[in-house]
């Protein structure tokens, strides 16, 4: 009778718990969906995208007033001198209004289970998606609709390195096989940014999940999977050699990023450090505005308080290492793939942003621990 009202037990938490997160859940993944519709159909409305994670942090707002107010009033003052940027100046509102968007899904994030199994889900679906495109049809991926080698990869990673935070704010255990799969969308979409941060994700995924184990299981285990690698290398090494040869034309440096970086650097004066640099000007309208380096966004669009935000990552570094060691080497990876393209400061996934600083700095526990992280 007892073991019989334990499973009863059990049964109602675990209905009651998936009840309280059904509709969470459910809000996150049509962000996401929405985000894929955008990527593939770039005349998409964006504002759609800034005005439903907006309904979501509306929602929120009481939450966060009660748990989180610092965090919320640092991101009113950040829309607050982002809207006034836009007023006088260039830009668009939607890119303050993103701060909201984001403070939302961070919600999403802090206060509920949002399903990594989902998550790992969508990545294979995708990678299966990339994989029929590209192997089986032949077909370029910038030949897609709206479709970039770059975009199409940073979404593999930035969905690798969501799932992976829900792992960890979860408190589950860590998998290798779903680093491997981002690494394999890295590597079909070619862009050398994410190929670089997904080699990064599955050896920090590979060091961490292992780092406690005898030698010989971990000699073993990384043997199985090179193993694994080099079989899935030979079968696929005409397309692989394409692929090698293309990153090798394209070197891992990139004349225009630098030129940008110099021009962005030369125009900084008094009134553009405090403001930002306009992207609507020579040298940038060349490249359409695009800065590709996310830092220099991020400044364009919040002048002087994107510094103090980049001075908050880099302090969230080395301030209490040992207890986020794992989420900082995950920050790190987003920090290094910004700097090579426009893929934050709004993007599509500054909210693990938001989560992690928030994580480093707040005295509120940000993980839902039942055991110790099982890494």
């Amino acid at each position: 009778m007892q073991k019989s009202s334990r499973r009863t037990g059990v049964f109602t938490n675990k209905f009651l718990e998936f009840k309280e997160n059904l509709w969470p859940n459910l809000a996150f993944f049509f962000y996401l969906f929405l985000v894929f519709t955008k990527v593939f159909k770039p005349d998409f409305p964006y504002v759609i995208l800034v005005f439903y994670g907006s309904l979501i942090f509306f929602s929120q707002i009481l939450f966060l007033l009660t748990n989180y107010p610092k965090t919320l009033l640092v991101s009113f003052v950040y829309f607050v001198f982002g809207s006034y940027i836009v007023a006088f100046g260039d830009g668009t509102m939607l890119t303050p209004l993103a701060i909201l968007s984001h403070l939302g899904l961070f919600t999403l994030l802090v206060r509920f289970k949002i399903s990594s199994g989902s998550i790992r889900l969508l990545i294979y679906i995708y990678a299966l998606y990339c994989t029929y495109q590209s192997v089986y049809l032949g077909i370029n991926l910038n030949e897609l609709a709206g479709g970039s080698r770059n975009l199409l990869g940073w979404i593999g990673l930035g969905l690798g390195i969501f799932y992976y935070i829900v792992r960890y704010r979860n408190d589950e255990k860590i998998d290798v096989v779903t680093s491997l799969v981002v690494l394999f969308i890295a590597i079909i979409c070619i862009g050398r940014g994410n190929i670089i941060g997904s080699v990064a994700l599955f050896s920090i995924i590979l060091m961490t999940k292992y780092q406690n184990d005898r030698l010989p299981k971990q000699i073993f285990i990384i043997t199985g999977i090179l193993i694994a690698l080099l079989g899935s290398i030979y079968v696929f090494s005409d397309f692989i050699s394409e692929k090698i040869s293309y990153f090798e034309n394209k070197g891992l440096e990139s004349n225009e990023r630098s030129m940008i970086l110099h021009a962005y650097i030369n125009k900084v004066n008094a009134e553009t450090l405090i403001f930002g640099v306009s992207p609507n000007q020579y040298p940038f309208t060349i490249l359409s505005g695009n800065f590709h380096n996310s830092f220099l966004l991020g400044h364009s669009n919040f002048g002087i308080l994107f510094i103090f935000f980049a001075f908050f990552i880099v302090c969230g570094f080395f301030y209490r290492w040992k207890n986020y060691r794992f989420l900082k080497w995950l920050l790190l990876i987003l920090c290094v793939r910004s700097l090579t393209d426009t893929v934050s400061f709004m993007g599509y996934f500054d909210y693990l942003y938001i989560f992690c600083l928030v994580s480093f700095f707040s005295k509120k526990e940000t993980r839902n621990i039942k055991t110790k992280l099982g890494i």
